[in-house]
């Protein structure tokens, strides 16, 4: 049935034609970087002509942007220091320039997105009305410098053309990315025919601007105070520029995952945010360019977006860890009770069930939390897809060992079937009982290992290894919530040791408690731009600091849940609790302290 819808869809499509203009060049992609998805335009791209939403045919392809159109906002000094890495590493807050050709990689990308979106808005002024722009909102440049991995601006430059083209009319810059649009302000802080409005975590240009309206809303934000603030924006924004054209730089790192940001906004709350922008947008001329969104999830809320501007529908989209969460129910569905409990077969296929019946306690205290089998074990393994993983990783023999009268709880080992004996896997659960009134399964030790495997500059240790990871983190924990829910668990819980285990774990966990969220959005922020290799030790290291006292602040290890019942997922979601998040969050300053 979903083929035929795509069909019907398609041939849509062709007859009536898109109801908003989309610009996209195959040059957007990015150099392979462990911060930014290199490819999220095409996958934006690919989802709406894939399902049918756009044909290609009315994918707008931008011409070549000339040097002229980049000098009317670019000192010529600073264009012509982006031929060199040097420049380019500086905007990307990187210490060592990269090799030349991921230089020029970046510098192409964005300089092909910055024609999209001088081509998008000549479209929306021709009567196209909105025009996406899959690329872009390059909002933290300035004439004469890059940074915040911007290095052209964009909008800036689009703006410039169309008034050289003969727009005399006043616009309005609508910036909802995390980050203040403090390239966009200093551009035009003495042009009255501009209003530039921005909501943001904090403030990274605060020199006086008679045309510019910032809302600064802090760490740790949720979806109410989010969308009370979007709504308050617009009205302000609007009535100040009464725009001919709007410029909408949609960021979406203002998500819970995504992978630099500090704010937890909910998928739906950033889908309600566009509506709102854009609603009132109708009837103008708008530019949307999709800005900040990191990690391999930010395509996700732009296509949600787009589909809306395309079909008036709104269909959300999962996000990888929902996807794998739904793989996983699916094969924990498959996985037979006896088949978990209970041994292999013997030649006649009689088990020790049917022989004994209901004489046999399916809570047997000699199987693992009364239930899992060493055979049940090893299935699911197999089936769950860590068997193959350690396969991959050089280890096609290994074997499973349940303990399930460890002192600290029950455990599972698996070791290489050789004479080495070498660890890959330890893991102990217990029932916890310390979280009233829920009754969780709690990963009191895990670790995951490659024994033979040696740090590599791409792959260096993380506080608390003494080998690299085997990267098997998520199929664990995934796992282990399954048998939570078997079980008949209110969820799974887990005390990170470390900053990268809490990172890792957050795709699937919460932290319990408001304060603890906090915290962790509080340092994520402080971290800034930096991967999970180079933030981890920062933090480990005693780097981050309070920037009132002065002083270190360490990890704190502290509870997450993956909530399975109702009551666990109301007590870590909803409003009371971004509420009391956000409330710890205010007062925490936290910052990376220098060497």
């Amino acid at each position: 049935m979903g083929s035929v819808r795509r069909k019907v869809r398609r041939v849509r499509a062709r007859i009536a034609g898109p109801r908003v203009g989309v610009v996209y060049h195959t040059a957007y992609a990015w150099p392979d970087n462990p911060i930014a998805d290199a490819r999220r335009a095409a996958r934006v791209l690919d989802h709406v002509l894939g399902e049918g939403w756009l044909v290609p045919a009315d994918v707008r392809v931008p011409p070549a942007i000339g040097l002229g159109a980049l000098r009317r906002v670019h000192d010529d000094a600073y264009l012509e220091s982006l031929d060199t890495p040097s420049a380019i590493a500086r905007a990307l807050g990187e210490a060592e320039p990269p090799p030349l050709a991921i230089a020029e990689g970046y510098l192409r990308a964005q300089r092909w997105a910055t024609a999209g979106t001088v081509h998008a808005a000549g479209l929306a002024l021709s009567g196209a009305g909105v025009v996406v722009n899959l690329g872009g909102g390059f909002h933290h440049a300035e004439r004469g410098k890059g940074g915040g991995f911007c290095l052209l601006h964009d909008v800036a430059i689009a703006l410039e053309e169309v008034r050289a083209r003969g727009f005399s009319g006043r616009a309005l810059i609508l910036a909802l990315d995390l980050h203040q649009g403090d390239g966009t302000r200093t551009i035009f802080r003495d042009d009255p025919r501009v209003v530039c409005a921005s909501i943001h975590a904090t403030a990274w240009d605060e020199e006086p601007s008679a045309n510019t309206i910032d809302m600064a809303l802090g760490p740790g934000v949720g979806d109410a105070t989010y969308l009370a603030a979007v709504r308050r924006m617009v009205d302000q924004a609007f009535a100040a520029a009464e725009p001919q054209i709007v410029f909408y730089v949609a960021g979406v790192d203002v998500a819970i995952d995504d992978a630099l940001g500090g704010w937890r906004v909910s998928a739906d709350a950033i889908a309600e945010r566009d509506r709102i922008v854009l609603e009132r947008c109708r009837g103008l001329a708008t530019v949307m360019v999709t800005a900040g969104g990191y990690g391999p999830d930010a395509w996700r809320h732009t296509a949600r977006t787009l589909v809306w501007l395309l079909s008036g529908e709104d269909r959300s989209l999962q996000d990888t860890p929902a996807l794998e969460l739904r793989a996983f129910r699916r094969i924990a569905r498959e996985l037979g009770e006896s088949e978990l409990s209970a041994g292999p077969a013997d030649d006649f296929g009689i088990t020790e069930a049917d022989v004994l019946g209901d004489l046999i306690d399916k809570r047997r205290p000699d199987l693992l939390l009364g239930f899992y089998t060493t055979f049940g074990v090893e299935l699911a393994f197999e089936r769950y897809g860590l068997s193959d993983l350690l396969r991959r990783r050089g280890y096609p023999c290994f074997k499973i060992e349940l303990d399930v009268r460890s002192g600290s709880g029950e455990a599972i080992t698996v070791r290489t079937d050789d004479a080495r004996r070498l660890v890959l896997l330890e893991l102990v659960v217990r029932e916890a009982l310390d979280v009233a009134p829920f009754r969780l399964l709690s990963i009191e030790w895990l670790m995951l290992q490659d024994p033979t495997a040696r740090p590599t500059p791409e792959r260096p240790l993380l506080p608390g290894q003494q080998h690299p990871g085997l990267g098997g983190l998520r199929i664990v924990f995934g796992m282990v919530t399954m048998a939570a829910q078997r079980l008949g668990f209110d969820g799974l819980t887990f005390v990170p040791a470390h900053y990268h285990t809490a990172s890792q774990a957050r795709a699937l966990l919460r932290f319990l408690e408001p304060a603890d969220e906090a915290l962790f959005v509080a340092m994520k922020g402080a971290l800034g731009a930096r991967s999970l290799i180079e933030a981890s030790p920062l933090v480990d290291a005693g780097r981050i600091v309070d920037a009132r006292a002065g002083k270190p602040v360490p990890w704190r290890p502290a509870r997450m849940v993956a909530p399975l019942s109702a009551a666990l997922r109301d007590r870590v979601q909803g409003p009371t609790y971004d509420r009391q998040v956000e409330e710890a969050a205010a007062r925490l300053e936290l910052s990376l302290a220098a060497r």
